[in-house]
């Protein structure tokens, strides 16, 4: 406030020693709300475009507001412009038109009170703009406004429709702020961030195509039908509470899911195309937005029961903290992180990662220091502190509710890299029993969890390839044994006794690896892979081997069987 300048004071009493807080026109002058009709209209007079205004406190009719819209016309085809606008505490007790007005150096309406509609279309605010506690008791429009500079809207309550359509703003605040009826925000554009924090929508929200680079709904409270597609680089719901279905569409968006309050279903859908309003395309050009995919960063807090995603990237989400993940609904190309590609080294012996999925919270486990080089390789960077690191009990688990899920589903085949995850966190967890933690090591090396079909089948052909060499080498005999017939005399009577000897193996080394044995070995290998006893008459080596081959082939096959059938199996 100029020095010359002070509040008016007119109808102070003891308790209310200011009374009137309109701004005195001069240091002796009265405030425009108890100025004559002369001295107002003299005040008017000497407003020129451009002119800066006080008029804190004061009470506007509307007459009074249309005619200094008119002086601060040049002409009466061109707008109002103002310099420095401050209304803060007024009182508009008739509709304020202020279609297309330019507010040049900033405007100030703090604790404004509107009583009837305002038209603020097609605005220009070149600089600040506050209207932080104001009310508005009817519609207020700042349909195509146009905010160069912040606009805050802090503690703001509409008690009617606010239309924001096809504004657009360098920041745009409206924390705290209460829509009692519809919030529309359909083509609104910002440069920097929204912000709808602690927010109540009570009626109709409509967060329609808006692009931004941060939105910011964090605690805000969605009370009856919404409607929200954004593109926005990042989207914040910490604490935000939906009473209602709601499907956010979004694009570009790297969503914050912490501790959202869900009451009722919400999906959060990759949108694969420019928003349409108003059968238009919304024009998403924002620098720093390139990849359009929408990825979720974290779950922790939230009840999933609710929770459905669709087509988003999971790959950096935290899962850790979040309840019911057996209940989220995964729907389209959800992708999850995968394993590193490619060959390594561990000692003298090569390997590779198995291509599965991943969730951030393993990536995390396996990139720590205290894994050897070799084994971190290709897992990222190790997290600053081990508390961010889970422990493999709680890993387990989580692994266990996303398979669950996927079962839930009927999806065999996406159930099974989270089966994969669940049994690996138990295989490293060094709080089992030494016999279950072998059996678990057995059960990785020679399927994979009944998942790996390659590795199965591989055991699978080596086995029968031992045993058909073992069957060359030991087992079949050279000739078979021909029946013997004895008498055995047993005190004073004798019996004939029918004997036949064991076969033998006589062949020198170098002869016993033949076309013809070959055929015989392979002939008694496939029947025991079957359960099946070969008629072949074996040595004592052989029938040894072929029992052992008859334990441990068919559960190489049935094991390489389970594998396929899950990659295949549909519900």
């Amino acid at each position: 406030m100029p020095p010359s300048w002070s509040y008016c004071g007119t109808g102070a009493t003891e308790e209310d020693p200011v009374g009137c807080r309109g701004i005195r026109l001069g240091s002796e002058g009265k405030c425009l709300a108890h100025m004559s009709p002369s001295d107002q209209q003299s005040y008017l007079n000497s407003l020129t475009p451009g002119a800066g205004i006080d008029l804190s406190g004061t009470t506007i009719t509307g007459d009074v507001f249309s005619q200094i819209l008119a002086k601060l016309r040049a002409t009466p085809e061109q707008p109002p412009k103002f310099g420095t606008a401050i209304f803060d505490d007024s009182v508009f007790i008739d509709d304020v038109r202020a279609r297309g007005a330019v507010f040049s150096k900033g405007c100030s309406f703090k604790s404004a009170h509107f009583h009837g509609e305002v038209d603020f279309a097609g605005a220009r605010f070149s600089a600040d703009s506050d209207f932080d506690g104001a009310i508005f008791a009817s519609e207020a429009s700042f349909f195509d406004a146009k905010f160069e500079g912040k606009s805050l809207f802090i503690g703001v309550k509409f008690f009617d429709v606010a239309n924001f359509t096809a504004s657009e703003h360098y920041e745009l605040s409206l924390m705290r702020s209460e829509f009692k009826d519809r919030a529309i925000f359909a083509r609104v554009r910002c440069s920097t961030v929204i912000s709808f924090l602690s927010c109540q929508f009570n009626k109709n929200a409509s967060l329609g195509s808006i692009v931004c680079l941060v939105l910011i709904l964090n605690e805000a409270e969605f009370r009856s039908d919404a409607r929200i597609d954004v593109a926005a680089k990042i989207l914040f719901c910490r604490r935000t509470r939906w009473d209602i279905p709601t499907v956010l569409r979004l694009r570009y968006a790297q969503v914050y899911l912490t501790e959202t309050v869900l009451t009722q279903p919400l999906a959060v859908v990759a949108h694969p195309a420019p928003f349409i309003s108003y059968d238009l395309p919304v024009d998403e050009d924002i620098p720093t937005m390139e990849d359009p995919s929408v990825s979720v960063s974290s779950m922790e807090g939230t009840d999933a029961s609710f929770l459905t995603f669709s087509d988003v990237d999971l790959s950096d989400c935290i899962f850790a903290g979040a309840f019911n993940l057996d209940q989220i609904r995964l729907e389209g190309n959800c992708t999850f992180r995968r394993t590193p590609r490619g060959w390594r080294q561990v000692g003298l012996f090569p390997y590779r990662w198995s291509s599965r999925q991943v969730i951030e919270e393993e990536r995390r486990w396996r990139s720590l220091e205290t894994h050897s080089s070799s084994l971190r390789d290709g897992w990222g960077e190790s997290p600053e502190s081990h508390d961010e690191v889970l422990g493999l009990a709680r890993l387990t688990e989580i692994y266990r509710q996303l398979r669950k899920c996927r079962e839930d589903a009927k999806d065999e085949p996406g159930a099974a890299d989270f089966y994969y995850g669940e049994m690996e966190m138990r295989r490293h967890n060094r709080t089992l029993p030494l016999g279950e933690t072998i059996l678990l090591n057995l059960y990785w090396i020679f399927s994979g969890y009944g998942l790996r079909a390659s590795r199965a089948l591989s055991w699978l052909l080596a086995a029968m390839a031992t045993t058909i060499i073992l069957m060359m080498g030991l087992g079949i005999p050279d000739q078979t044994p021909k029946q013997e017939i004895q008498r055995v005399q047993l005190g004073n009577t004798v019996k004939t006794v029918i004997d036949k000897p064991d076969p033998e193996l006589t062949l020198a080394i170098s002869s016993r690896f033949t076309s013809n044995r070959f055929e015989k070995s392979v002939r008694v290998v496939l029947n025991s892979v079957v359960f099946r006893s070969s008629d072949q008459d074996l040595t004592t080596w052989g029938t040894y081997t072929e029992m052992a081959s008859r334990f441990s082939e068919p559960i190489l096959l049935g094991l390489a069987a389970l594998a396929i059938r899950g990659r295949i199996k549909r519900g």
